[in-house]
């Protein structure tokens, strides 16, 4: 049987500007893959793509086999088109698919890939 944990992190806002950094600074040293999503699609909200890279990238470094690895390559496709980065985007995806065939976002990569395709065709 596989346990799939959640963690919730509470984060006190009101007057807590003086600890922002040093508070997302300690959550990026968490070891555990939803933290990591978590920080990087916060980082793609805020268009910080490069800094979103870097959480992805940890996801599928050090957590290959968790639930969280195909959306991290997910997200890493959409933050390297984000920066007119369109080759490692399309890596990205087709490494989605080849690693996690099975999983709904592969789909999504797929569909992504075909409609790729098909503009550049045009």
């Amino acid at each position: 049987m596989t346990v799939d944990a959640k963690v919730l992190i509470l984060t006190p806002m009101k007057s807590a500007a003086r600890y922002l950094d040093g508070y997302f600074s300690a959550l990026a040293k968490l070891t555990y893959p939803r933290a990591h999503l978590s920080l990087g699609k916060l980082d793609q909200a805020q268009n910080h793509h490069r800094e979103a890279l870097s959480e992805f990238g940890e996801v599928a470094k050090h957590f290959p086999k968790s639930a969280q690895a195909p959306a991290a390559l997910l997200c890493s496709s959409d933050s390297f088109a984000a920066l007119n980065m369109a080759d490692a985007s399309k890596l990205a995806l087709e490494a989605l698919i080849k690693d996690y065939a099975h999983s709904p976002e592969a789909k999504i990569a797929h569909a992504r890939l075909h409609k790729a395709t098909k503009k550049s065709r045009r």
